[in-house]
């Protein structure tokens, strides 16, 4: 939703949202029209249970962008091989001695050390022997939780103050309402494509930002890197343009290099997809490779003319290799240089 449509009179925008689902045609009265969850910081929106009749009625309220069904998903526990699409007698998880002795840190304010997540029925793998951290208690978190699944904690390093038992308790971070998939590891190690850059490309993209040399020298920790190449074109699978406003036409041209990790000779053709009066075109349309590891350079061009103000554009630009095999996609999205991501 665009909340800058949303009317004054509502004090918060789950009103909003609520009033304009109530506002729907009501032909349908056994659907349940509650709002079942409120999206305020990453993105605005929100989960409602809605007839497809309905729903075309809410595509044309004021606000309206776009609409998701929900999937079910099924949860999973201490089964993360399997949640992760993993095999047990080839391919990546066996390839990896399945995981035996590797310890996965996470930082974020706050955990739920009751939830199912962390329980650890079935592990009969113990704390690997070079482990060298432990389990300290703070605020509502009793170190006795700690278990062969969650094997240390300790306070966050920005803050200094005890561990807390879930994030609710602090402002500091908001919960992202919306993420960008997950990854496939068995397909990961077969992708086809990939988009290299060296620690260079993201010091020309800090020197294109006007950070000082006192603050790369911070971030990279080495003197090895200059700023004879200023440029915010990052060799990244992903493109992002921003948008003044509506009288005035975006326009942008990225270049990318894309590096063929396949076996054999391969030749793949561009994709494209795009919304909300967005334009998008590839040259060279078509990529061959000779060999392995051969690098082909090409360029994006952007034209977006958005039609609500505040609105966002999503497209992708998908490079399908001829045979089927591999189809290689990048995300592109286009947003109002005033919107704001909440801390």
């Amino acid at each position: 939703m665009d909340k800058s449509y949303m009317p004054k009179v509502f004090t918060s925008q789950r009103h909003w949202y609520s009033s304009t689902v109530t506002s729907l045609d009501s032909a349908t009265q056994n659907v349940n029209r509650s709002i079942l969850y409120s999206y305020e910081n990453a993105l605005h929106g929100f989960s409602v249970a809605l007839s497809p009749k309905q729903l075309e009625s809410l595509k044309e309220t004021p606000g309206f962008i776009s609409a998701y069904r929900d999937r079910a998903a099924i949860l999973d526990t201490t089964a993360s091989y399997a949640f992760l699409s993993l095999n047990v007698s080839h391919g990546l998880w066996p390839a990896s001695n399945y995981g035996q002795n590797v310890v996965v840190g996470v930082v974020d304010s706050g955990i739920w050390p009751e939830s199912d997540s962390f329980k650890d029925d079935g592990m009969a793998t113990q704390t690997p022997p070079k482990w060298k951290g432990k389990c300290e208690g703070g605020q509502r978190f009793d170190p006795s939780l700690c278990n062969s699944k969650l094997v240390g904690a300790s306070p966050l390093d920005n803050s200094g103050k005890p561990i807390e038992e879930n994030g609710e308790l602090s402002p500091r971070a908001s919960p992202l309402a919306m993420g960008a998939g997950l990854i496939d590891p068995n397909r990961a190690l077969d992708p086809g494509l990939v988009y290299d850059a060296t620690p260079q490309d993201y010091v020309n993209l800090l020197c294109a930002m006007n950070f000082t040399q006192a603050q790369i020298l911070t971030i990279t920790r080495s003197k090895a890197y200059n700023c004879s190449s200023p440029s915010y074109d990052v060799n990244y699978p992903s493109f992002v343009a921003f948008s003044v406003d509506l009288s005035v036409t975006v326009k942008r041209k990225f270049r990318r290099i894309v590096t063929y990790v396949g076996d054999g000779p391969a030749a793949y053709t561009a994709r494209v997809s795009s919304s909300n009066g967005t334009q998008i075109s590839v040259s060279p349309n078509r990529l061959v490779f000779k060999a392995k590891y051969e690098k082909r350079k090409f360029s994006l061009t952007l034209k977006s003319e958005m039609k609500k103000e505040n609105a966002m554009a999503f497209g992708s630009l998908e490079w399908v290799e001829e045979t089927g095999r591999h189809v290689v996609r990048s995300p592109l999205v286009v947003v109002p240089t005033n919107f704001v991501f909440n801390p």
